[in-house]
Order: structure tokens, then C-alpha cells, then sequence
């Protein structure tokens, strides 16, 4: 039987959603753009030598133009992979947002694992994480599997940073034990 902060999660899973269904292809496109900016202008951002990004799903905010401008100044640029079988989240190290993806096991890109190296959550500098929605306090909303919470459970000095539309903002999150909370939210 679901805990009631499980039922309360899901309700507002589903409520997210359907804002996120009322944006437009333009909106999303205007609005990440925004992010973007933000996030490349942030001091975390600036003096991070490491830095996990994700590759975006239709209803997230799209991070491309931050992830060429991490390639281009040197950085060091890592997506996330989820590991068959086991189904934990592993980071891989990609040079080339083209050359170095592939479609992972929900449509969503990927590196190729044989084409990149792996790194652990520790190492990293900045995590930049998706989620469906948060607090500004920096509470997260993910999509239900953990994929995230598990990883950065092992990320403990590493700075975590949500993305996100105005739209996915909340008032107040449901958490459980294992929810890890953002440093800080970046939104439009």
C-alpha cells in the first residue's frame, strides 16, 4: 500500500504535468533560453571543472547551449547513463554532444559508454538536475524511479543545482528520507 506522501507526490506529479502541457514548443524554447543565460552567468558554474548535466526530455528545460558553452571553455562535460539491469544512474564524460550520444532505454540521449569515461558522483563539481518540480527552498520533485536521489546520496560536497520552469515551482514538496534536497533552484 503507498505511503501518503507517496499518494501526495503523485497528485502532484500529475498536476505539474498538466502545466507543462500548456506550454508551447516557443515557451519552453524562450524559457530555457533564459535558464541557459542564467546558468552561465552563475558562480557555480563558472569556477566548476566538472560538471553533470542532463539531456532533456520534451517537457524540460533544454540545457544545450549551456552544456557548448561548458565544452567550449574546457570543462569537463558529463550526462547521465542509466546502468542496465541494475537501473542506477551512471555519469559518463563526453566530448562531443553529437558524436558522443546515443538513445538511451526511454528515448532520452545518452553517452556511449564505450566512448567515454566514468565518473562517480563524488568527483564532480556542479550537478545540474531535472526534476518535475520544486521548492525554492530546493526541495525536488523527481519522476518517481530515484534514479537521481540515489545518485546523489553520494554526492556530498558536490554542489546540486535543480533547472527548472516557473511553472515547476511549488509552494511546498512531500519528502521522504531519502529525498535529497538542491543548493538552489534556476528557473526562468
Amino acid at each position: 500500500m503507498p505511503s501518503k506522501t507517496n499518494i501526495l507526490k503523485a497528485q502532484l506529479r500529475q498536476k505539474i504535468r498538466l502545466k507543462l502541457q500548456r506550454l508551447t514548443a516557443v515557451q519552453k524554447k524562450n524559457k530555457s533560453l533564459k535558464i541557459n543565460r542564467k546558468l552561465c552567468r552563475h558562480r557555480a558554474f563558472k569556477t566548476a571543472v566538472k560538471i553533470l548535466f542532463y539531456a532533456a526530455l520534451p517537457s524540460e528545460a533544454d540545457l544545450k547551449e549551456s552544456i557548448r558553452a561548458a565544452l567550449k571553455q574546457g570543462r569537463q562535460v558529463y550526462l547521465p547513463s542509466i546502468k542496465p539491469k541494475t537501473h542506477q544512474l551512471e555519469v559518463f564524460r563526453i566530448k562531443n554532444l553529437h558524436k558522443d550520444l546515443r538513445p538511451g532505454p526511454f528515448s532520452i540521449m545518452e553517452p556511449k559508454r564505450y566512448r567515454s569515461r566514468r565518473a562517480n558522483a563524488a568527483e564532480l563539481d556542479l550537478v545540474i538536475v531535472p526534476g518535475l518540480g520544486f521548492t525554492r527552498l530546493g526541495r525536488r520533485l523527481g519522476r518517481g524511479a530515484g534514479y537521481y536521489d540515489r545518485f546523489l546520496a553520494r554526492a556530498h560536497r558536490v554542489k546540486k543545482m535543480g533547472v527548472a520552469y516557473r511553472e515547476q515551482i511549488c509552494a511546498k514538496i512531500p519528502a521522504a528520507a531519502h529525498d535529497v534536497q538542491m543548493d538552489e533552484i534556476i528557473t526562468d
